[in-house]
């Protein structure tokens, strides 16, 4: 395909087609025919690279069956004399904009693939990554296996949370004793003494972050609360999340890599296996897939809109888990290093943080305290200090879990400063567990909840 292009007064027929090596040549005319190249010497740092581009660099083959000598390679050339002409008459020195400093937002090659085989690549990704997850899931289900099997913690309280928001419309959770439907999706921590009820209870309504909750009673809503129908809704979100990984990387990097990166997710066994849990990794996870797709586009298009949406994905994976509630800043640093466009970073660290704003203030008026989660204290005090302070003093870990939760029952502050002191005594045996568990986790499959999903034991 070819277009007319009017430069330094000539009128050229560029092929559209896609260099070897950069997309610089591509758009070598249109951009110097959009910015005035008859103007004085010019002070746009994209002006500036395409003339540093085409006074370093002779023409680039194209990626078609055009050769090398025809309308393309004349198209370059001429686009390149007739600024240099011009500039040459304004006064201006081309070896000033050789040695001119790379664009902000201009940082990834040009990746782009026919529209037609990206959307089909995309949906052979997912939909390889759905059939393998469902089948598991379909496995599960002919044989009966319970999702939520006594005893288990998280999947259970988020349960719980999902039928509290949609039976009361509230996060918080009341007594579960006198509420039968609170009772049943409790389960068996219903059946627990009273004290460990309102603990159960408490820490929910606490700690919990509201996103994966409401996920989880939107799909309730359509459905009942049935585990099965939230795991199928989970199964769903991450074929979607291998599609996106696609989609980001073919574009930051190259279609070939794209693809790679895609069925990789897709085949993942851990990926499988967590989609058949009630957990919030995999709504992280699609979160977190979606925002690389927009930061690559904020990037390469340098553009604000793409920069917000990039950062709503970004505040909304913090809802889901709020390991993610530093992302954002550290991220806006690196793209400001690497001299990405202010606006994309702005806007991106203003969206995400946006969406977390309100959180923190009802977690200030209705608990206290001004932050996202306080679950952090929770999983230093009951894993990582409890394994480090148990490993230390040859008691069990049960012991010292107990220890630790009745301290930070009495303490006003939920348990922060005991996690402060405590951790300023076994740090070296939890950052020691931290990588040695770091480890385990990469190299090892979770054998127990493959045993449950495959057998029901």
């Amino acid at each position: 395909m070819r277009r007319p292009e009017v430069v330094g007064g000539q009128r050229l027929v560029v092929d559209q087609c896609r260099p070897h090596s950069s997309p610089f040549p591509r758009q070598l005319a249109s951009k110097l025919a959009a910015l005035s190249v008859q103007a004085s010497p010019p002070t746009s740092p994209v002006l500036r690279e395409y003339v540093s581009f085409a006074a370093q660099h002779g023409p680039v083959a194209p990626r078609c069956g055009c050769q090398p000598g025809d309308r393309y390679r004349g198209a370059v050339a001429t686009a390149r004399g007739a600024y240099a002409a011009s500039w040459r008459r304004n006064g201006g020195l081309v070896k000033h904009a050789v040695t001119s400093a790379a664009p902000r937002g201009e940082l990834m090659p040009d990746t782009t693939t026919h529209p037609g085989a990206a959307a089909r690549t995309t949906l052979g990704v997912a939909l390889l990554a759905l059939v393998l997850r469902l089948g598991l899931l379909g496995w599960a289900w002919s044989h009966r296996v319970s999702l939520l099997p006594p005893g288990v913690w998280d999947e259970q309280g988020y349960h719980l949370l999902a039928v509290n928001l949609l039976r009361h419309h509230r996060l918080a959770v009341g007594a579960i004793s006198t509420d039968p439907e609170l009772r049943r999706a409790a389960g068996w921590h219903a059946t627990q003494p009273p004290a460990y009820q309102r603990s159960f209870a408490s820490f929910n309504s606490r700690d919990r972050t509201p996103g994966f909750p409401a996920f989880l009673a939107a799909v309730y809503a359509v459905t009942g609360p049935s585990p099965y129908a939230a795991a199928a809704a989970m199964c769903i979100v991450s074929a979607l999340a291998a599609g996106l990984v696609y989609q980001a990387t073919a574009r930051a990097i190259g279609p070939t890599t794209g693809v790679a990166a895609g069925l990789l997710m897709a085949i993942s066994p851990e990926g499988i296996l967590n989609s058949t849990q009630i957990l919030s990794d995999t709504l992280h996870m699609v979160l977190l897939a979606a925002f690389l797709l927009a930061v690559v586009g904020a990037i390469k298009r340098a553009s604000a809109v793409a920069g917000v949406v990039a950062g709503l994905c970004l505040g909304a994976a913090i809802l889901v888990r709020p390991i993610t509630v530093y992302a954002p800043f550290v991220l806006a640093v690196v793209l400001l290093l690497a001299r990405v466009r202010p606006a994309v970073w702005a806007s991106m660290l203003v969206a995400a943080y946006c969406i977390v704003a309100p959180w923190c203030v009802r977690n200030a008026i209705v608990y206290g305290r001004f932050g996202v989660s306080g679950i952090a204290n929770h999983n230093l005090l009951a894993y990582n200090l409890a394994f480090a302070k148990a490993r230390a003093t040859g008691r069990t870990v049960e012991a010292v879990q107990a220890e630790y939760a009745a301290e930070a029952v009495r303490a006003p502050d939920g348990g922060s400063a005991l996690a402060r002191r405590e951790l300023a005594r076994y740090w070296p045996l939890v950052v020691r567990n931290q990588l040695v568990g770091a480890a385990m986790f990469w190299v090892s499959v979770d054998r127990s909840w493959w045993s449950q999903v495959l057998t029901g034991r």
